[in-house]
């Protein structure tokens, strides 16, 4: 039983592989550019970022004061 399936299988694949002829599907091959993919994103590096003061206290230190 096994054997028979082993050949069933290896007379696919020949068969298949007659069929696959490259010079064929060379001809039908078109190369299309994909330039649609191109991301630009605008960012900065953190370090040229100002800092963001979320949340401030104004105290005093002398006669001046600082937040």
């Amino acid at each position: 039983q096994k054997g028979y399936e082993l050949e069933k299988k290896n007379a696919e694949k020949q068969k298949l592989e007659e069929q696959w002829e490259p010079e064929e599907h060379k001809r039908n091959l078109e190369i299309v550019p994909d330039e649609e993919d191109d991301v630009f994103v605008n960012v900065a590096p953190l370090s040229s970022k100002p800092p963001t003061i979320v949340d401030y206290k104004i105290y005093k230190k002398g006669k001046k004061e600082h937040f």
